[in-house]
């Protein structure tokens, strides 16, 4: 070989100096390529000596992970005597792989055979692993931004973990995906989204959503807020989870917000080639994802709260009048033309101002949120629940056929709030007006937003016409004892507090006790004997008279079981309020208190107090008509001094009158004229008449001579207890009243 720039030759001994001090790696072979000469740097390259690799074939370098396609290439290269360039997986001697960047030129020699092959070889592996992890960014930045874009067509939950789901498959190239959502009030963690799972797998994947990760995985998993890959070489209790999931490993990622869990997001492999780590193109691509979902989620948290907020009552959480009345309007719409029984309670707390003006608007808002916590326990999951504003809530009862579920609903709503509140250090009663409207009553040819209106102004009519009836005259604030009262008389019944006096009845023509009167005693250990012109009222409003008149009956019917035992019958007369004849189930309940206690029905009187004012007049007849057939009498108590019309009176079912004692203690012509005028009127009507008020013998002598059927009053008796009431009727002799 001779130099280009010059006439001298190069020697042999020159080149081979040359090539040793090469900082690429050079290897030298001979036509059948076998290795002739291997310069330094490519034995510190290899790991091999020269005297190691002399007379052996380059494919020595060649491994497992070798790509068959680079190695034919190369083979091609060499028989067409062409130069090869190109990347090949190679081993060096301790086994450890890395990328060749091989470059082989033929030799020729003088007859233009080829005599030599001289291959280059250098490493190239740091240059191939950028390329890659430039690719690998690419991709996983073009993956990224196609989940983020899908993220953004979507708002809700659901849609938002339906779409992080997918987006786990195509991110991981995993077969399939789980996405389960952190439940703060219950603490668990609930299978929201999956893709890619086999319709067999449904129930085994919902079972472990919530259970797999009561482990330390997932402790670990939050603590460190980096991704587990649960795969290779498992513990038995981790291959029996693969098992019955039918994957090969899973990689899961939580989901965080502000350092709280918001959820987990799981990648499995079940056909997929798994990965055997956590590698750093991975790790990146579960974190990236899981911080999409974390902002995802609470955009979405916000986006619901904002919608929420603008539809609900922010003090108890219940939809507002908008809601309710759309959802009432949907409900109108979607009822079949002869459905009839679309149903609302519009209720209104009673007495709410008195709690705010004793107690002050804190212990108001607690309330409001009492019968709200009360209404969503009552009703059903399909119901609807509003806050109207102020203290009036609204209820629809979905898919009811008529109104009895509706009174049912009502009652248990009732019972329920008769239970204590415990509210500044005490207990707290409260109780409801019910108003209950039926979309069937309301006109069918009006439009649905009309009927909506209607329907709701209807209960909210019924509801107004019910707190009449209970509560009579406008709330007013309530002094301390009354409070007291209350309070009290809430269990007095339970705690056995409430006793029944009897006062007699005097009959003028057979001279003997025929009738009592009932009268409830209260007595309890803080308070004392408490009048019932104290306790009666405030037990009509509260809801507690209820409890307190069917207890009264019930002593009542065990006097006249007693008395008829004891050979001196009596019948008895039992005060009933307007608001407690009407309850539903008050007939039914009092048949099965006489029955309970073997006496005739006409034992027993039901007596209406006059002065209450009678509203819904049709039902009030239609009540007392019912109880009439069961064969107990019906008395209206001071007459004369109420509301009733005559031609009320004319309606009313009635067996007999008492005249208010106002007449008896009217004393001269007048009051004998109207007196003479009450009884000649209701005996022409059928009706007996009691002479309430009977003092003195003078008055007794009155109501004898003006006609009265019977006499009562203190001069007759003062009202007597159970037990003192039989043992007097054994000894009662008309005579003694002419004394005094």
């Amino acid at each position: 070989m001779t130099s280009s720039t010059s006439g001298d030759a190069v020697s042999s001994e020159l080149l081979a100096r040359a090539l040793a001090l090469n900082s690429e790696g050079v290897i030298v072979t001979d036509a059948d390529e076998r290795i002739i000469y291997a310069n330094q740097a490519v034995q510190d390259l290899i790991g091999y000596s020269e005297a190691e690799i002399l007379g052996r074939n380059c494919r020595l370098l060649q491994g497992e992970d070798t790509d068959p396609e680079a190695v034919r290439a190369i083979h091609a290269a060499i028989a067409a005597q062409e130069t090869f360039r190109g990347p090949i997986v190679n081993y060096r001697k301790n086994g450890q792989k890395f990328c060749n960047g091989l470059t082989i030129t033929p030799i020729h020699g003088p007859g233009g055979d080829v005599t030599h092959f001289v291959s280059v070889q250098r490493d190239i592996s740091e240059i191939v692993a950028l390329r890659e992890s430039e690719k690998r960014e690419a991709e996983t930045a073009r993956l990224l931004l196609m989940v983020a874009r899908l993220l953004g067509e979507y708002s809700s939950a659901a849609d938002l973990a339906d779409s992080i789901a997918e987006g786990v498959k195509v991110v991981c190239a995993a077969d399939r995906s789980t996405v389960d959502l952190w439940d703060a009030p219950s603490e668990q963690l609930r299978l929201r989204a999956q893709s890619g799972w086999p319709a067999h797998l449904s129930d085994t994947l919902r079972r472990y959503s919530a259970s797999t990760y009561e482990s330390p995985e997932l402790a670990a998993l939050v603590a460190t807020g980096h991704p587990i890959l649960v795969g290779p070489n498992p513990t038995d209790r981790r291959q029996r989870l693969l098992d019955e999931l039918e994957v090969t490993a899973f990689a899961a990622m939580p989901i965080t917000s502000r350092g709280e869990l918001r959820g987990i997001l799981v990648a499995y492999w079940a056909n997929a080639t798994p990965p055997i780590a956590i590698s750093e193109f991975l790790r990146e691509r579960l974190e990236s994802l899981g911080a999409m979902a974390a902002v995802a989620f609470e955009n979405s948290r916000l986006l619901e709260r904002a919608v929420w907020a603008s539809t609900h009552d922010s003090l108890t959480g219940l939809p507002d009048r908008v809601l309710f009345e759309k959802s009432l309007q949907r409900e109108l719409a979607a009822a079949p033309p002869v459905f009839t029984g679309v149903t609302i309670l519009y209720l209104d707390i009673d007495d709410f101002k008195r709690t705010n003006d004793t107690l002050g608007h804190h212990a108001g808002d607690v309330v409001m949120r009492h019968v709200a916590s009360v209404l969503l326990e009552v009703t059903g999951e399909s119901d609807v629940v509003a806050r109207f504003g102020g203290d009036e809530f609204v209820v629809l009862l979905a898919h009811q056929q008529d109104e009895t579920h509706a009174h049912d609903v009502a009652a248990r709503i009732r019972q329920k709030l008769r239970e204590p509140l415990r509210l500044s250090g005490r207990d707290i009663f409260v109780s409801a007006s019910i108003g209950i409207a039926v979309s069937g009553d309301i006109d069918s040819a009006l439009p649905v937003v009309l009927k909506a209106q209607s329907l709701i102004t209807a209960a909210d009519t019924a509801m107004y016409r019910e707190k009449a009836a209970r509560m009579g005259a406008p709330a007013r604030f309530m002094h301390p004892r009354e409070l007291s009262i209350d309070t009290a008389l809430h269990g007095a019944v339970g705690r056995g507090e409430i006793t029944t006096h009897f006062q007699p009845q005097f009959d003028v023509r057979s001279n003997t006790i025929t009738d009592v009167e009932a009268l409830a005693r209260w007595r309890n250990p803080e308070l004392g004997d408490v009048s019932p012109v104290e306790f009666i009222p405030i037990a009509e409003k509260n809801g507690v008279i209820h409890e307190i008149g069917l207890e009264v009956f019930r002593q009542s019917c065990a006097l006249a079981r007693d008395s008829l035992a004891s050979g001196h019958p009596v019948a008895v007369s039992v005060n009933v309020p307007v608001i407690q004849l009407m309850e539903r189930g008050f007939v039914d309940a009092i048949t099965a208190v006489i029955a309970a206690h073997a006496i005739p029905a006409n034992l027993v009187k039901i007596e209406l107090t006059e002065s209450q004012h009678l509203t819904d007049v049709p039902q009030i007849i239609a009540r007392l008509q019912g109880i009439r057939d069961l064969g107990i009498g019906v008395s209206l108590d001071d007459f004369g001094t109420g509301n009733t019309s005559l031609i009320e009176l004319y309606d009313l079912p009635l067996t007999e009158l008492k005249i208010d004692r106002a007449f008896i203690q009217k004393d001269g012509p007048v009051g004998e004229a109207l007196i003479s005028g009450l009884v000649d009127m209701a005996h022409q009507i059928g009706l007996e008449v009691v002479a309430e008020g009977i003092e003195t013998p003078h008055q007794l002598e009155i109501g004898r001579r003006l006609g009265a059927d019977r006499l009562q009053g203190h001069h007759i008796a003062r009202p007597i207890g159970h037990d003192d009431l039989l043992a007097w009727l054994t000894h009662f002799v008309a005579g003694d009243l002419s004394v005094g």
